[in-house]
Protein backbone atom coordinates (compact mmCIF):
# COMPACT_ATOMS: atom_id res chain seq x y z
CA UNK A 1 0.00 0.00 0.00
CA UNK A 2 1.48 3.35 -1.32
CA UNK A 3 1.10 6.10 0.99
CA UNK A 4 -0.81 8.44 -1.11
CA UNK A 5 -3.54 5.98 -0.04
CA UNK A 6 -5.49 7.92 2.17
CA UNK A 7 -9.15 8.57 3.90
CA UNK A 8 -11.00 11.23 1.16
CA UNK A 9 -9.98 10.30 -2.09
CA UNK A 10 -13.06 9.68 -4.16
CA UNK A 11 -13.50 8.93 -7.84
CA UNK A 12 -16.87 9.65 -9.76
CA UNK A 13 -16.86 7.15 -13.14
CA UNK A 14 -20.14 6.92 -15.52
CA UNK A 15 -21.35 3.98 -16.98
CA UNK A 16 -23.76 3.36 -19.87
CA UNK A 17 -26.60 0.74 -18.76
CA UNK A 18 -27.02 -2.48 -21.36
CA UNK A 19 -29.01 -4.98 -21.71
CA UNK A 20 -26.88 -7.63 -20.02
CA UNK A 21 -27.35 -5.21 -16.70
CA UNK A 22 -31.35 -5.81 -16.78
CA UNK A 23 -33.48 -7.52 -14.08
CA UNK A 24 -34.02 -10.48 -15.80
CA UNK A 25 -36.95 -11.76 -13.83
CA UNK A 26 -38.55 -8.49 -14.58
CA UNK A 27 -41.08 -7.87 -18.10
CA UNK A 28 -39.21 -4.53 -18.70
CA UNK A 29 -35.88 -3.57 -19.16
CA UNK A 30 -34.99 -2.20 -16.22
CA UNK A 31 -31.69 -1.89 -14.76
CA UNK A 32 -31.07 -4.68 -11.85
CA UNK A 33 -29.48 -4.38 -8.47
CA UNK A 34 -26.64 -7.05 -8.95
CA UNK A 35 -25.73 -4.65 -11.62
CA UNK A 36 -25.99 -1.60 -9.65
CA UNK A 37 -23.60 -3.38 -6.71
CA UNK A 38 -21.08 -4.40 -9.57
CA UNK A 39 -20.63 -0.69 -11.42
CA UNK A 40 -20.03 0.43 -7.16
CA UNK A 41 -17.95 -2.31 -6.62
CA UNK A 42 -15.56 -1.41 -9.88
CA UNK A 43 -15.40 2.35 -9.28
CA UNK A 44 -14.09 1.57 -5.68
CA UNK A 45 -11.05 -0.80 -7.26
CA UNK A 46 -10.65 1.63 -10.07
CA UNK A 47 -10.30 4.39 -6.67
CA UNK A 48 -7.80 2.24 -4.76
CA UNK A 49 -5.57 0.84 -7.90
CA UNK A 50 -3.25 3.64 -8.34
CA UNK A 51 -2.34 3.62 -4.58
CA UNK A 52 -1.72 -0.03 -3.99
CA UNK A 53 1.69 -2.03 -5.06
CA UNK A 54 1.78 -3.69 -8.08
CA UNK A 55 1.25 -7.35 -5.95
CA UNK A 56 -1.69 -5.98 -4.58
CA UNK A 57 -5.59 -6.08 -4.90
CA UNK A 58 -8.84 -5.48 -3.20
CA UNK A 59 -11.29 -7.97 -2.90
CA UNK A 60 -14.86 -7.59 -1.43
CA UNK A 61 -15.44 -8.63 2.57
CA UNK A 62 -18.92 -6.99 3.09
CA UNK A 63 -21.38 -4.85 1.50
CA UNK A 64 -24.38 -2.69 2.59
CA UNK A 65 -26.23 -1.39 -0.68
CA UNK A 66 -30.33 0.11 -0.97
CA UNK A 67 -31.22 0.62 -4.70
CA UNK A 68 -33.60 3.22 -4.07
CA UNK A 69 -35.05 4.06 -7.57
CA UNK A 70 -35.50 2.01 -11.18
CA UNK A 71 -33.42 3.09 -13.95
CA UNK A 72 -34.31 1.89 -18.07
CA UNK A 73 -31.40 -0.17 -19.66
CA UNK A 74 -30.06 2.79 -21.92
CA UNK A 75 -29.33 5.59 -19.32
CA UNK A 76 -26.11 6.07 -17.94
CA UNK A 77 -25.60 5.51 -14.60
CA UNK A 78 -22.62 7.66 -12.71
CA UNK A 79 -21.22 6.47 -9.85
CA UNK A 80 -19.34 8.09 -6.81
CA UNK A 81 -17.10 6.32 -4.43
CA UNK A 82 -15.11 7.65 -1.38
CA UNK A 83 -12.63 5.94 0.93
CA UNK A 84 -14.27 6.66 4.36
CA UNK A 85 -12.12 4.52 6.68
CA UNK A 86 -8.59 2.46 6.60
CA UNK A 87 -8.18 -0.21 9.04
CA UNK A 88 -4.61 -1.46 8.48
CA UNK A 89 -5.81 -3.45 5.19
CA UNK A 90 -9.30 -2.95 5.05
CA UNK A 91 -10.75 -0.07 3.84
CA UNK A 92 -14.42 1.14 3.67
CA UNK A 93 -16.15 3.02 0.89
CA UNK A 94 -19.00 4.93 0.66
CA UNK A 95 -20.94 4.65 -3.28
CA UNK A 96 -23.60 6.91 -4.71
CA UNK A 97 -25.45 6.07 -7.67
CA UNK A 98 -27.77 8.65 -9.93
CA UNK A 99 -28.93 8.38 -13.35
CA UNK A 100 -29.00 10.76 -16.11
CA UNK A 101 -32.61 11.74 -14.91
CA UNK A 102 -30.55 13.28 -11.72
CA UNK A 103 -32.03 10.89 -9.51
CA UNK A 104 -30.31 9.03 -6.75
CA UNK A 105 -30.86 5.27 -7.71
CA UNK A 106 -28.80 3.55 -4.76
CA UNK A 107 -26.11 4.41 -2.37
CA UNK A 108 -24.26 2.03 0.57
CA UNK A 109 -21.56 1.18 1.99
CA UNK A 110 -18.67 -1.69 1.52
CA UNK A 111 -15.31 -2.78 2.92
CA UNK A 112 -12.61 -3.90 0.72
CA UNK A 113 -9.43 -5.88 1.98
CA UNK A 114 -6.25 -5.54 0.65
CA UNK A 115 -4.13 -9.03 -0.68
CA UNK A 116 -1.03 -10.14 -1.25
CA UNK A 117 -0.95 -11.39 -4.84
CA UNK A 118 2.47 -13.12 -4.74
CA UNK A 119 1.48 -14.70 -1.83
CA UNK A 120 -1.36 -16.70 -3.76
CA UNK A 121 1.06 -17.25 -6.71
CA UNK A 122 2.94 -19.02 -3.96
CA UNK A 123 0.41 -21.58 -3.05
CA UNK A 124 -0.63 -21.97 -7.04
CA UNK A 125 0.66 -25.60 -8.20
CA UNK A 126 2.75 -25.28 -11.11
CA UNK A 127 0.73 -25.79 -14.81
CA UNK A 128 1.95 -25.76 -18.07
CA UNK A 129 1.29 -22.30 -19.75
CA UNK A 130 -1.23 -21.89 -21.77
CA UNK A 131 -2.72 -18.55 -23.46
CA UNK A 132 -5.48 -16.68 -21.25
CA UNK A 133 -8.89 -15.22 -23.48
CA UNK A 134 -11.86 -13.87 -22.31
CA UNK A 135 -14.53 -14.58 -24.69
CA UNK A 136 -14.18 -14.89 -28.74
CA UNK A 137 -15.80 -13.05 -31.39
CA UNK A 138 -16.67 -14.25 -34.21
CA UNK A 139 -16.35 -12.31 -37.83
CA UNK A 140 -19.17 -12.37 -40.55
CA UNK A 141 -18.55 -10.69 -44.44
CA UNK A 142 -21.93 -9.06 -45.33
CA UNK A 143 -23.03 -7.70 -48.34
CA UNK A 144 -25.25 -5.15 -46.87
CA UNK A 145 -24.41 -3.53 -43.60
CA UNK A 146 -28.24 -2.44 -43.11
CA UNK A 147 -30.13 -5.56 -44.15
CA UNK A 148 -27.51 -6.98 -41.58
CA UNK A 149 -28.74 -5.08 -38.75
CA UNK A 150 -32.17 -5.47 -39.77
CA UNK A 151 -31.82 -8.76 -38.61
CA UNK A 152 -29.32 -8.99 -35.54
CA UNK A 153 -29.97 -5.68 -33.71
CA UNK A 154 -33.33 -4.97 -34.67
CA UNK A 155 -34.76 -8.86 -34.82
CA UNK A 156 -32.73 -10.69 -32.85
CA UNK A 157 -31.61 -8.25 -30.14
CA UNK A 158 -27.75 -7.41 -30.40
CA UNK A 159 -27.06 -3.91 -28.85
CA UNK A 160 -24.27 -2.35 -31.14
CA UNK A 161 -21.05 -2.32 -29.39
CA UNK A 162 -19.02 -0.19 -31.52
CA UNK A 163 -19.06 0.49 -35.31
CA UNK A 164 -16.74 2.13 -37.55
CA UNK A 165 -18.65 5.67 -36.96
CA UNK A 166 -21.09 5.57 -39.75
CA UNK A 167 -24.30 4.22 -38.33
CA UNK A 168 -26.29 1.69 -40.39
CA UNK A 169 -23.98 2.58 -43.55
CA UNK A 170 -20.47 2.03 -41.28
CA UNK A 171 -17.99 -1.06 -43.15
CA UNK A 172 -17.90 -2.54 -40.03
CA UNK A 173 -19.82 -3.25 -36.52
CA UNK A 174 -19.45 -4.91 -33.70
CA UNK A 175 -22.38 -6.60 -31.69
CA UNK A 176 -23.41 -8.05 -28.54
CA UNK A 177 -26.51 -10.02 -26.69
CA UNK A 178 -25.82 -11.80 -23.43
CA UNK A 179 -22.15 -11.79 -23.62
CA UNK A 180 -21.83 -13.32 -26.84
CA UNK A 181 -19.96 -11.12 -29.35
CA UNK A 182 -20.37 -10.80 -33.33
CA UNK A 183 -18.47 -9.06 -35.53
CA UNK A 184 -19.99 -7.81 -39.10
CA UNK A 185 -17.74 -6.41 -41.42
CA UNK A 186 -18.62 -5.14 -45.02
CA UNK A 187 -17.53 -7.46 -47.79
CA UNK A 188 -16.46 -4.56 -50.30
CA UNK A 189 -15.48 -0.92 -49.42
CA UNK A 190 -18.51 1.37 -49.86
CA UNK A 191 -19.37 2.59 -53.41
CA UNK A 192 -17.81 -0.46 -54.84
CA UNK A 193 -20.93 -3.11 -54.17
CA UNK A 194 -21.79 -5.05 -57.19
CA UNK A 195 -25.63 -5.16 -57.69
CA UNK A 196 -25.89 -8.84 -56.31
CA UNK A 197 -23.51 -10.67 -54.03
CA UNK A 198 -21.59 -12.96 -56.22
CA UNK A 199 -21.85 -16.58 -55.91
CA UNK A 200 -17.90 -16.99 -55.94
CA UNK A 201 -18.15 -14.82 -52.31
CA UNK A 202 -21.71 -16.51 -50.78
CA UNK A 203 -21.71 -20.26 -52.00
CA UNK A 204 -19.82 -20.90 -49.04
CA UNK A 205 -21.72 -19.46 -46.57
CA UNK A 206 -24.23 -22.23 -45.61
CA UNK A 207 -21.00 -23.99 -44.45
CA UNK A 208 -20.54 -21.96 -41.40
CA UNK A 209 -23.15 -22.07 -38.22
CA UNK A 210 -23.63 -20.24 -35.10
CA UNK A 211 -24.62 -22.48 -32.25
CA UNK A 212 -25.67 -20.01 -29.63
CA UNK A 213 -26.87 -21.89 -26.03
CA UNK A 214 -30.85 -20.64 -25.42
CA UNK A 215 -32.73 -22.34 -22.37
CA UNK A 216 -35.83 -22.07 -24.68
CA UNK A 217 -35.16 -23.22 -28.41
CA UNK A 218 -39.55 -22.97 -28.43
CA UNK A 219 -40.07 -19.98 -26.81
CA UNK A 220 -36.77 -18.35 -29.52
CA UNK A 221 -38.87 -20.29 -32.49
CA UNK A 222 -42.21 -18.62 -31.54
CA UNK A 223 -40.83 -15.01 -31.32
CA UNK A 224 -38.52 -14.71 -34.22
CA UNK A 225 -42.16 -16.03 -36.11
CA UNK A 226 -43.71 -13.07 -34.29
CA UNK A 227 -41.16 -11.02 -36.29
CA UNK A 228 -41.64 -12.59 -39.56
CA UNK A 229 -38.43 -14.69 -40.01
CA UNK A 230 -39.27 -17.86 -42.01
CA UNK A 231 -38.35 -20.88 -40.30
CA UNK A 232 -39.09 -24.21 -38.62
CA UNK A 233 -39.68 -25.54 -35.59
CA UNK A 234 -36.96 -26.84 -32.90
CA UNK A 235 -36.52 -30.72 -33.09
CA UNK A 236 -34.30 -32.84 -30.94
CA UNK A 237 -31.23 -34.42 -32.45
CA UNK A 238 -30.36 -37.83 -32.21
CA UNK A 239 -27.28 -37.28 -29.84
CA UNK A 240 -29.82 -35.18 -27.59
CA UNK A 241 -29.94 -31.73 -28.35
CA UNK A 242 -32.89 -29.45 -29.07
CA UNK A 243 -32.04 -26.76 -32.12
CA UNK A 244 -33.61 -24.33 -33.94
CA UNK A 245 -31.88 -23.89 -37.16
CA UNK A 246 -32.38 -20.88 -39.51
CA UNK A 247 -30.11 -18.40 -41.87
CA UNK A 248 -29.87 -14.76 -41.85
CA UNK A 249 -29.91 -12.77 -44.77
CA UNK A 250 -26.67 -13.79 -45.88
CA UNK A 251 -26.88 -17.34 -45.84
CA UNK A 252 -24.96 -18.20 -42.82
CA UNK A 253 -26.51 -20.77 -40.32
CA UNK A 254 -27.52 -19.90 -37.06
CA UNK A 255 -28.06 -22.51 -34.49
CA UNK A 256 -30.15 -22.08 -30.83
CA UNK A 257 -30.24 -25.06 -29.01
CA UNK A 258 -29.79 -27.08 -25.40
CA UNK A 259 -29.76 -30.15 -23.96
CA UNK A 260 -32.46 -32.57 -24.25
CA UNK A 261 -33.58 -36.29 -23.98
CA UNK A 262 -32.07 -38.18 -27.07
CA UNK A 263 -34.51 -39.58 -29.54
CA UNK A 264 -34.82 -43.21 -30.59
Amino acid sequence: MKLSLAVGLSTTQTYLTTLEMRARQLATDVFSTPAMISLMERTCTQLTVPHLDDHEQTVGMHIDVRHLAPTRIGQSVTITAEIIEIDRRRIRYTTTAVNDNGVKIGEGTQWRAVVDTSKFAETQPTQSPTIRINGMTPLLSVFNMPRALAFYRDTLGFEVVSDSGKGDQSSWVWLRLAGVDLMLNDQYEPGHEPAAPPPERSRWHKDTCLYFGCPDPDAAYEFLKSKGVQLGPPEVAWYGMKQLYLQDPDGYNLCFQCPAEKTQ
